[in-house]
């Protein structure tokens, strides 16, 4: 786990099923790109979130 990491959801879409994955990372963007390395660069991304602690 990297200083400063936080974790946050990621709504997706693959083979036209939306689907929310929980990503660990430093910035909105640095969770996009995590999420292009794991499932590809034609996924598309509807949005990125914080998740907030309980």
């Amino acid at each position: 786990m990297k200083c400063g990491a936080k974790r946050y959801q990621v709504e997706i879409e693959i083979d036209g099923e939306k689907h929310i994955k929980s990503v660990l990372a430093r910035t909105p963007a640095a969770a996009r790109k995590n999420i292009r390395k794991n499932y590809g660069i034609e996924t598309r991304i509807i949005s990125v979130r914080e998740e907030k602690k309980v």
